[in-house]
């Protein structure tokens, strides 16, 4: 199962450098990969103490690293691929979430915010690949963010949707991702 979870997320950026369509993709893929490796470590969590606290260090490792990372780049699909990195570990620190103190009560609601944060995250890359690919539709390629100035100029609704989801991707209230 390849995932996007540190340490094991180093080949996410490399196959982003795909065509587009190819880029998203591969995003709903590595995204279903996230909904299949919370299901399957889902009955662990719940179980073990140990194995939550392995978790909520793996997802803290990876939100925090792949947010670090992607605020230095300038390539709009790298961004994307390292904002997958660090949602993956929002994701798997919402499933670590549900246990607190050895009670494994509040698993279950952890289990459905993490799945909520998946569809969420599937919701907000649709529309920045959209737009993306909507651009490029219309003979404008989007390759690095810099190319996305002047968008509210040229078509204000592409720029609202990337605005949208971008802003929730950041977690910026009142957006889904917060």
């Amino acid at each position: 199962l390849k995932t996007a979870a540190f340490p094991l997320h180093v080949w996410l950026t490399e196959v982003m450098e795909a065509p587009t369509p190819v880029s998203a993709l591969l995003h709903a893929g590595i995204i279903n990969s996230g909904g299949v490796l919370l299901i399957a470590l889902a009955p662990l969590v719940q179980a073990s103490t140990g194995a939550m606290a392995a978790l909520v260090m793996i997802g803290g490792l990876t939100a925090l690293f792949g947010a670090a990372v992607m605020l230095t780049q300038s390539a709009v699909k790298t961004a994307l691929a390292w904002s997958t990195v660090a949602q993956m570990g929002f994701m798997l620190l919402a499933l670590g979430s549900g246990v607190i103190g050895g009670d494994t009560a509040a698993a279950g609601n952890a289990y459905s915010s993490a799945m909520f944060y998946m569809v969420s995250y599937v919701l907000t890359t649709l529309a920045a690949f959209g737009i993306i690919m909507l651009l490029a539709r219309q003979g404008f390629e989007s390759e690095e963010i810099t190319d996305l100035a002047g968008l509210n100029q040229r078509s204000p609704l592409y720029a609202g949707v990337m605005a949208i989801g971008l802003f929730s991707m950041a977690g910026i209230p009142p957006m889904v991702g917060f």
